[in-house]
Formats: structure tokens, sequence, C-alpha cells
């Protein structure tokens, strides 16, 4: 069999036949897949339009509040200014937005701002600063068409989307009016104080005055205890003198005699002599604090005070078991002491009915002060002035001798140059005047 034959017979039973249909699975698939992919772009496209309308309506918001704010508004973009609304461009006083927008900024402010530092200089530092923190508040002097110049609060916002552009958003509000009365109430409070540094200075005036008339005052108790204290030596040596001219006048005069004279004179000399010292020591100014012992501030009054209050028959009690010491003027506290005491002498004095009449001088230490107590038994401060009495020129004795300084004066000293606190209450049978002290105590 040839191969034709073979090819024939093979075919007949070999046979294929080609039938055409559809597969729907796979068109539902292809259908399925597109309709979503169309739900998928019609979702996008109604949420894009949907995000377009609400950018219209936030940039139309902007753009109102952009246009109709009552503070100047302006857009910076790299340094120059690429937009802005009415109130800026009447703030300034110009016309267009396009007469506007071409100038620069030494165009609109002085070339030299308050601080003396160049306006084109200064504008390019706050605008970096505004670049790199985000924001920056600061005031400017600005200069209007006309060349009126004014204050105005700035605030730089950056607004940027990236780095390749800087926009800053600029809110400029007029302040000229809240700087004119900063100005005005800065010049009040100038002269305000001048006024009060004058009548400082006249008070200070007046202290010094005051003081001078205590000082006087007090010079005059000192006279009279230095005759108390010169009493004595003159009639020591007024009858030292006497013997001596009448051993002359009996021809009796030998070295033994001039010998005593010479002794017992010089002592009353002597003695008169460390009278004038201790008072002229007692005014002595003092410049430098100085570490003293109280006890011994109390003992050298008692001693000059002595005499007088013998004849007046006043006894002065000290307890003086501890010394303590202060850093501080010791003339000064020597002052206001022997004021207090002289008032509690003449407060006694004029008692007459008091039988033993007393001053209690006594140290104590407390938990943060070194308390010191004058204390008398004249009967006490009558409850109606007990708050007076440190009141200048108030004074309890009339017109007899009171200068109504001495209380006032021992106050000032006391707190101003002693530092220290000083009051007076009614004790017992008496007045108990406290002068509470800065403490620094040495026991022995």
């Amino acid at each position: 069999i040839s191969e034709n034959e073979k090819m024939k017979i093979l075919q007949n039973w070999v046979k294929i036949t080609y039938q055409k249909s559809t597969d729907y699975i796979l068109v539902w698939k292809i259908t399925v897949f597109f309709m979503i992919i169309l739900l998928i772009g019609i979702f996008f496209y109604l949420k894009l339009n949907r995000l377009n309308k609400q950018i219209l309506i936030q940039r139309n918001r902007f753009q109102n509040i952009f246009e109709n704010s009552s503070d100047g508004v302006a857009i910076i973009t790299d340094s120059s200014i690429t937009n802005c609304n009415s109130a800026l461009l009447k703030l300034l006083q110009y016309s267009t937005k396009e007469e506007f927008l071409n100038l620069s900024t030494e165009d609109l402010s002085p070339k030299y701002q308050p601080n003396g530092k160049r306006s084109s200089i200064q504008s390019f530092r706050e605008i970096s600063i505004a670049k790199h923190k985000g924001i920056n508040n600061f005031e400017w002097l600005y200069k209007k068409k006309n060349g009126e110049e004014f204050w105005a609060e700035n605030t730089l916002t950056n607004i940027s989307s990236s780095s390749e552009e800087l926009i800053i958003h600029v809110v400029i509000r007029d302040i000229q009016d809240k700087k004119s009365l900063e100005n005005e109430i800065l010049s009040i409070n100038k002269n305000l104080e001048l006024k009060v540094t004058q009548e400082v200075e006249k008070n200070r005036e007046k202290d010094k005055q005051l003081l001078m008339q205590n000082k006087l005052a007090q010079m005059g108790e000192m006279i009279s205890m230095i005759a108390h204290q010169w009493r004595q030596p003159l009639n020591n040596l007024s009858l030292v003198n006497q013997l001596l001219i009448s051993k002359y006048d009996k021809n009796k005069l030998d070295t033994k005699a001039i010998d005593y004279f010479k002794k017992n004179s010089k002592k009353q000399i002597d003695l008169m002599s460390k009278t004038i010292d201790d008072f002229r020591n007692f005014f002595k100014s003092e410049q430098n604090q100085q570490k003293f012992i109280i006890n011994d501030v109390i003992l050298n009054i008692i001693e000059i005070i002595k005499p007088i209050f013998v004849t007046n028959n006043i006894t002065i009690n000290f307890d003086e078991e501890v010394e303590y010491s202060i850093t501080g003027f010791s003339n000064a506290l020597s002052q206001a002491l022997l004021n207090i005491i002289n008032n509690a002498k003449d407060a006694l004095v004029e008692k007459s009915d008091i039988e033993n009449k007393r001053i209690d001088i006594s140290i104590k230490e407390t938990q943060d002060y070194i308390t010191l107590s004058i204390k008398d038994n004249a009967g006490g401060i009558s409850e109606d002035i007990i708050d007076q009495i440190f009141d200048p020129y108030f004074s309890t004795k009339g017109e007899k001798n009171g200068t109504g300084l001495g209380l006032y004066m021992t106050k000032m000293i006391i707190e101003d140059q002693c530092n220290s606190k000083i009051e007076v209450i009614n004790e017992d049978d008496g007045a108990n005047f406290k002068i509470y002290l800065n403490k620094e105590r040495d026991a022995t």
C-alpha cells in the first residue's frame, strides 16, 4: 500500500471535528472585573469632586478672611510681596495692589528701625526666624505712602508646602495708639520717678534736720549730765585750791602741801576730762559697722547718766550675767538707748507718789533675736496714745521740755542704722520698750 493510501485510511479513522461554543463563566468574570473598575473610578471621581468642592469652599473662606480681615494681611513668596488685602492698602494709604506689590521693604519702612538697625537687614532676619521657627511675633515701625510713620505688630507664619518655595503669611496690626499710650505712661512714670526722687530727697533732708534737732536736744541733756558729773570734781578742786591758798596765807606751804595739791587736782581734772571724752565719743559718727558687746554699751550709758539718776532717786538695775555681741554701729544703739532711758527718767520724775523709782534693763536671747528690754515702774502709757508715741512731734510732756522727736528718732535709728525692730507695751506697773536686735551671740 502506497503512502497516500495509508494517509487516507488513517484520516478516516482519526478524524477531529471542531464545534464552536461560548464560555459564559469567563465572560462574567471579565464583566465583573470591569464593573468593579468602573465603580472604583466613579467612587474616586465623586470623592475627588467632593474634595474639590471643599477645597473651593476653603479657598473662598480663606479669601474672604484674607480680604475682609480688619488687620492688614500680606503674602510673601521668596522675600517678595505677592499678595495683600484691602485693609493693608488702606493702612499704608496705597490705592491699588499693583502699586503696592512693586514696593520693597525699604519703601514701606524708614531706613533704620528705632533700635538702630537697617530696616532691610532687620526684615530679612525676622523672615529667617519665621522660616526656622514657624512663627515670629515682633513690633515694626512702618512708613505710609505720605511718609508718616507708625508702629505695628507683625505676626509672620511659615505656610510653605515644600522646602523649594518659602511662603510667609503676614498679619500687620496697627498699634500706634497703644505705643503712644505706652510712651505717655513712660513719660508719666519718668516724671513720677523724678518727683518721687525729689520727695525722697526732701524727706531725707527733713530726716537730717530731725536728726540734728534730736542731737541738739540730746546735747542739751548731755550738758545737764556733764554739769552733774562736774559738780563734785569742781567742789573737790575748789576745796584743794582753798587749802593751798590757806597754807600759803599761813606760810605753811611746803612740799607736802604742793604734792597733795598736785595729786588731787590732777585726779579731779582727769575725771572731768574723762567725762568730756565719754560724751564726745558718744556723738562721734561711725563710718563702718564693727562688732561690739551690747553690755558694754549699756554700762557706759549707765555711767554717764548715773549722777542725774542719783539726784532724782532713781535706781537702774541691769542684769549682765551673759555678754552678747552684735555687728553694727555702737554709737547709734547708744543714742537710741539713751533716748528711751531719758524718757523713762522723765516719766518717773513726774510721778512724785512713787517711792521706789526704778528702771530695769535686761538682755535675753530668743529664737531669732537678741531682745533688749528697758522697763520702768512709772505706771505705763495711756492706751489712747501708746500707738502714737513713735510719731514725729508727738510728745506727752506738753510745752515743758518735749520736742516730740526723741522716740521718733529712736525708732528711725533702730530700724535704719541697727536694722532691727522696736515696740512698746504696758507691762505690770510701767512701760516696757523692747528692741529686737539681729542675733549674733558670744556668751562668756
